[in-house]
């Protein structure tokens, strides 16, 4: 007898390549039970971090889409990386990565810190981490991740995501009918957008980032 993954109903994979942060992207997708039965259109959560926060918010989903309970139907998408298959490595370029693109500013002593503690992990393997590439993610998010999603999807306007980083980063994502971007945006149809965010550091670690989305 063989070990099998545990597989979840409903959930499906998406890989892309990202061109503007350079990574390969996997994103985790959670479908509401009825989704294959229907035409309707379901609204979108996006959960950042997602190679670790994926498992847990569509578990919880499944126990709230429990058949006579009043909770909404969405779609929840994992935005995760596409890492080796051997464990530690895989957890190693997951924390390099992570720590790009969820910290907002760039630290050397934070690259120094984390290169250190990855080489201790997975001795031979050297990763380079840079720090601030979260303007990048958060392209990334609207002209690569939302499109591909509704492409593929049944999609209404996303409904959220988190910044999930105790490093201190800061994320967004923007609905559709909103610019693609956190940047200001172009078009006079749509609201013009901007994201700002300030790093407040204490002594004890992790700092806390504050960021804001103003439209006008």
């Amino acid at each position: 007898m063989m070990p099998m993954p545990l597989p979840q109903p409903g959930i499906e994979v998406l890989d892309l390549h990202s061109e503007v942060t350079g990574r390969d992207l996997r994103l985790f997708v959670k479908l509401p039970w009825r989704y294959e039965e229907s035409d309707v259109a379901y609204p979108v959560l996006f959960a950042l971090d997602g190679n670790r926060s994926f498992p847990l918010y569509a578990t919880v989903s499944l126990m709230f889409e429990t058949p006579g309970e009043p909770t909404p139907e969405i779609i929840i998408v994992g935005v995760a990386y596409r890492t080796a298959s051997e464990r530690l490595k895989g957890l190693a370029q997951w924390a390099a990565w992570r720590t790009s693109d969820f910290t907002p500013v760039s630290r050397q002593a934070t690259d120094e810190y984390w290169e250190k503690s990855l080489t201790d992990l997975v001795p031979g393997e050297r990763l380079e981490v840079r720090s601030g590439g979260a303007p990048l993610l958060l392209r990334s998010l609207g002209e690569e991740i939302v499109p591909a999603v509704e492409e593929n999807y049944r999609t209404s306007a996303p409904i959220g995501g988190w910044p999930v980083t105790p490093t201190g980063g800061c994320s967004c994502c923007t609905p559709s009918s909103t610019p693609r971007s956190c940047s200001p945006g172009t078009s006079p149809a749509v609201p013009r957008c901007g994201m700002s965010c300030s790093t407040t550091r204490t002594a004890t670690p992790p700092p806390t980032v504050t960021c804001r989305r103003s439209c006008s």
